[in-house]
């Protein structure tokens, strides 16, 4: 039994640690938490320029894998974007992904990890948005249909007026904070 509450946080930190670490020592729990490597979920956090690497995306790889020079299709400001991938980044480790430094390189990443990914065109990205990872151009068509459907969706909820105070931030990070 693990104290716990809700309005202080008290326990939480205990609940997690002890979740973690029956989900590991446990056979029974071991043997049933896989990864589903046959579908693939991800979504974008973050859009930051690096130095060195340009427009990059933070990203939670949630479910599957993604590989180097794989095509992936995001939503952008103007549209959906349709690009490959330059580079998979993480940060070394015991180091968070905020802090500027060199980043391990991978070929391949398998879920569930915090990835940095580097390619062309993601500076219109948006965060909170869903990434595909497409292998025939069917893929890359349904992709930017559901990238379409997705961008109608969020131009209906947001009402524009002339009236009012513009809010422009470099990330997500930083709006929600003056938010």
């Amino acid at each position: 039994m693990v104290p716990t509450s809700g309005i202080t946080g008290e326990g939480i930190p205990d609940i997690l640690s002890l979740l973690v670490k029956y989900s590991i020592t446990m056979p029974r729990i071991s043997k049933r938490i896989r990864v589903k490597n046959d579908r693939f979920n991800c979504t974008v956090m973050e859009v930051k320029m690096i130095e060195g690497y340009g427009t990059t995306i933070d990203c939670i790889l949630v479910d599957g894998k993604i590989k180097k020079d794989d095509q992936i299709v995001l939503l952008g400001f103007k549209g959906p974007i349709v690009t490959k991938v330059k580079a998979i980044l993480t940060p070394h480790p015991m180091k968070e992904m905020r802090i500027k430094d060199e980043y391990l390189h991978h070929n391949v990443m398998h879920a569930a990890n915090g990835v940095k990914l580097a390619a062309t065109g993601l500076d219109e990205a948006v965060a909170g948005t869903p990434l595909f990872v497409c292998n025939n151009e069917d893929e890359i068509d349904d992709a930017v249909h559901i990238c379409e459907a997705e961008f109608d969706n969020i131009k209906k909820k947001i009402k524009l007026e002339n009236l009012g105070v513009g809010v422009a931030a470099s990330t997500l990070g930083s709006l929600e904070a003056l938010l």
